[in-house]
């Protein structure tokens, strides 16, 4: 490199290297004052993105933790209303037993009173403001509970086919004669039934007995006629012949029974399909579950095989936001039914003659009831128990949602969204100790700069002594 008075060559790269080393210090000097790595969209550009779509993260994972908490909550005090009404109804029973109405008039008013009084941000959810209903009912379909429900647009179509619909146990008496003793088990209880010898007409006579009994063992009516059948239906509803003693003759069904010998019969579960998918059946009560629904419901047993039920679910209950996203798979809707004297219990049941009704609701046992102390304790006693299942079948439900899946999502959210922030933390936030190492480093090179800067702005003037000046003298 030549000397040249007009440009100062070495000054020029001195100065390039100053001046990169100021915008390097200034920027250190940035982060230092912002303890950010990023301050502007030119520090990173991809990391600037990536800070962005994190943050948008994390401030979606802390709504949806938040609204998990308040699901947990809400299914909390509903909870904590269900205990204390089962209690109720457990103090029922215990009177039904004690043959004490005023106890049983005491908790039926304390059940709708905790039913009515449980809220929550306003809320009565027991009342049946957080059910999930179809908007045109079937009476076809008795009792359906919607407990969950996956909505994409305003309504949820439910398609329920009968492949086959629930049937009662049933057995026929075909040659009988005294003297003998049997014993007969129904869903409902054991009772006797005997022939002392030479009846003229021993198996209307054993028919008739049977009639008499069907209250006490759960037969349905059948005027002391052959087939002798069960009130309730499915696989469960069990009757049992046992021949005791005698010297008689008993067939039942073509078997003849030796003392000692018992024969039993069952119904038969309905086959049930909800949108394509197998439903699980106990008789006449359906359960379905998939990942879009979960409900109960009793179908009528004179259904026919290979009808289908269409119904429409209209949006409603309660519905919690637990992802980050706007998918329906992050919201989960809820439907609490309703809960109080009038709805627990089991839909009336009939005999096929409408002679006598069984089960029934809560609200039938209070003074003056079809169902009260006075008029039928033993079918009072199944009502309660009925009711003890439902709330004990609904706290159940509530139970798996807080701790299989609200509980569970919260977890994770907090576990995700703490991830997540570390990560945009280590793209965004600075590492302090690296750079006051990088900002001492820059201040010794612009130290070191600017001295070179100084030292090259002094070459020009070292030209002149190149100029031979003449000596004085």
């Amino acid at each position: 490199m030549g000397l040249s008075i007009h440009t100062n060559l070495y000054s020029l790269d001195a100065l390039t290297s100053l001046r990169s080393i100021s915008r390097l210090l200034s920027l250190s000097s940035e982060r230092l004052a912002s303890q950010r790595r990023i301050n502007h969209a030119a520090d990173d550009p991809s990391g600037v993105g990536f800070v962005a779509r994190a943050r948008a993260q994390v401030m979606g994972l802390e709504r949806a933790g938040t609204n998990t908490q308040l699901g947990i909550n809400f299914l909390k005090t509903v909870d904590d209303a269900l205990d204390q009404i089962g209690q109720r109804i457990g103090n029922i029973s215990s009177a039904i037993l004690a043959s004490d109405q005023a106890s049983i008039d005491s908790a039926l008013e304390a059940i709708d009173q905790i039913a009515s009084a449980t809220t929550f941000a306003g809320k009565t959810p027991l009342r049946g403001l957080s059910a999930l209903s179809p908007s045109t009912p079937d009476s076809r379909i008795r009792q359906l509970e919607v407990r969950r429900a996956s909505f994409t647009g305003s309504t949820l179509g439910l398609s329920i086919t009968v492949n086959t619909a629930p049937t009662r146990a049933s057995f026929t008496i075909d040659v009988a004669s005294g003297p003998l003793t049997a014993e007969v088990t129904g869903p409902f209880g054991t009772g006797t039934i005997s022939l002392a010898g030479g009846e003229a007409t021993p198996i209307p006579d054993l028919l008739n007995q049977l009639d008499a009994l069907r209250g006490t063992l759960g037969l349905d009516s059948n005027s002391g006629a052959n087939p002798v059948r069960s009130l309730t239906f499915g696989a469960s509803s069990t009757l049992t012949v046992r021949r005791v003693s005698g010297t008689g003759t008993l067939t039942v069904s073509g078997t003849a029974l030796a003392n000692g010998d018992s024969l039993g019969f069952a119904g038969a579960d309905a086959s049930i399909t909800v949108n394509g998918r197998s439903a699980a059946t106990d008789g006449d009560r359906v359960n379905a579950t998939s990942l879009d629904m979960a409900l109960r419901f009793r179908i009528d047993p004179t259904v026919l095989a290979g009808t289908t039920i269409n119904l429409s679910l209209a949006r409603g209950g309660e519905t919690f936001q637990l992802g980050s996203t706007g998918h329906p798979r992050d919201r989960l809707t809820l439907g609490i039914p309703m809960v109080g004297t009038g709805s627990l219990g089991r839909q009336p049941l009939v005999e096929t003659s409408a002679v006598t009704t069984y089960f029934g609701f809560l609200s039938s046992l209070a003074t003056g009831g079809d169902n009260d102390l006075a008029s039928d304790s033993a079918n009072a006693a199944r009502i309660a128990d009925a009711a003890a299942d439902q709330v004990s079948s609904l706290r159940a439900f509530v139970g798996s949602i807080i701790s299989r899946v609200l509980e569970p999502n919260l977890s994770l959210t907090e576990r995700v969204s703490a991830e997540v922030d570390e990560a945009r933390s280590r793209v965004e936030d600075l590492d302090f100790a690296a750079e006051t190492a990088e900002f001492t480093r820059m201040q010794v090179l612009f130290e070191a700069a600017t001295s070179v800067v100084a030292q090259a702005n002094l070459i020009p003037s070292q030209v002149l002594r190149l100029l031979p000046f003449p000596k004085a003298g």
